[in-house]
């Protein structure tokens, strides 16, 4: 098993996190634990920021549920939103702007790698 952390990048994080949190819950293919978390504070950063974090994604159904999920919300979100998600393994910027690109398929390739 291998821990998530998705990190919101974008002015409106908070919103965003828990919009994405809520949508992560409600997956009837993803039976994890989904928890906010606090990210650890950045000089010059106002208030708590939070990441979710996904317990259990590392089976090979759970991933490509879990990776299907971040792209169909982050479709979604048209143009407004960026995460990172990140595993011990690695991590890689996810921009929904590009979600439909070569370049952001092969991300989403890299991160099923390190969820397995």
């Amino acid at each position: 098993m291998v821990d998530v952390r998705i990190s919101v990048l974008n002015d409106d994080a908070a919103r965003e996190t828990n919009g994405l949190a809520e949508w992560l819950r409600h997956e009837r293919d993803l039976p994890t634990v989904v928890d906010l978390v606090p990210r650890p504070t950045v000089p010059g950063e106002l208030g708590a920021v939070v990441d979710i974090v996904v317990a259990a994604a590392g089976s090979g159904g759970l991933a490509v549920a879990l990776i299907n999920s971040l792209r169909s919300w982050l479709k979604a979100k048209a143009a407004r939103v960026t995460i990172e998600v990140k595993t011990v393994k690695g991590s890689a910027t996810l921009d929904a702007r590009n979600i439909d690109t070569a370049e952001t398929r092969a991300l989403l390739d890299q991160i099923l790698d390190f969820l397995r």
